[in-house]
């Protein structure tokens, strides 16, 4: 009985016959056979010697965020997803050895000035499709894919279209050969210094975007807007009444978490604390 075929693009899959959906009999259908068997085992082809030798070279990065406010998450094909991610900020609860630590004031100042890294080796074996049944590998090295993560490539610059498409204009930065805690006291205090100035500036700008936005789109000013007013200590009556909530000016804030609560409220809604011990008791001794 013949063999049906499955329709390719699956594991196993092949050509079939366009009318009866089998191979047939014959010689024809030993090629169709041996076709489709070589269709769907695409082979990678093996290193030369000069790209064997190419993945001794490139230099081992560090990607490192400056920023309590700004993450970021990044895509590299062959590579998978990148998440470049805050540095700790005052009062964040963080795990060292297992441990759990509040970060203060001082360590801010020093171990943790900049974010957890992102670690790029010196050199990655990558392959691309040649359309014939092959793949052919190629070398990519590490300071490639962190500038191309970052966006500050000097041959393939992200910031052609506009400057904040390069992370370093948001406080990010990349080291070379060594981490940021092995670097000279004067090339960490450098970069931490640029990558500030800069960071700064975003902030600044989300601010001025609230202020513009504040009375006619309150639903667009958002907690990023809230946090980059309190980091450049910028005072607006939106940083604790943000949103549409704006214009209730007469609220207050919750003595427990700081959201802003109506004047009459017992409980608060976001941390559920009672905010007026006097008269949620004489309400609670009403109902009984």
């Amino acid at each position: 009985m013949p063999k049906v075929a499955n329709i390719e693009g699956g594991q196993g899959g092949g050509f079939a016959d366009a009318q009866s959906g089998r191979f047939g009999e014959g010689e024809r259908a030993a090629k169709v056979k041996r076709y489709t068997d070589s269709r769907n085992s695409q082979r990678v082809q093996p290193m030369i010697r000069s790209q064997l030798a190419s993945l001794e070279h490139g230099i081992p990065c560090w990607i490192y965020n400056i920023s309590p406010i700004f993450e970021w998450i990044r895509q590299y094909k062959g590579l998978g997803t990148f998440m470049i991610p805050r540095r700790p900020s005052i009062g964040q609860v963080v795990v060292i050895k297992g441990k759990e630590h509040t970060v203060t004031a001082e360590d801010i100042k020093g171990r943790f000035r900049v974010s957890a890294p992102v670690v790029i080796n010196h050199a990655y074996r990558q392959s691309y499709d040649k359309g014939d049944n092959r793949r052919i590998p190629y070398v990519e090295y590490g300071e490639e894919i962190a500038e191309s993560l970052v966006g500050n490539s000097k041959i393939y610059p992200a910031d052609l279209m506009h400057p904040t498409n390069n992370l370093e204009n948001w406080g990010v930065f990349i080291t070379y050969g060594k981490p940021f805690e092995e670097l000279p006291k004067e090339e960490q205090d450098e970069l931490i210094l640029k990558a500030s100035v800069v960071h700064e500036t975003r902030c600044r700008e989300k601010v001025a975007t609230a202020d513009r936005n504040i009375n006619r789109f309150p639903s667009a000013v958002l907690e990023v807007h809230r946090q980059c007013a309190l980091f450049v200590n910028e005072e607006r009556s939106w940083v604790t009444t943000r949103g549409t909530q704006a214009k209730n000016l007469g609220n207050i804030d919750c003595p427990f978490c700081a959201s802003s609560i109506k004047p009459s409220v017992l409980v608060c809604p976001v941390c559920k604390e009672v905010v007026d011990q006097a008269k949620y008791d004489a309400k609670k001794k009403a109902k009984e």
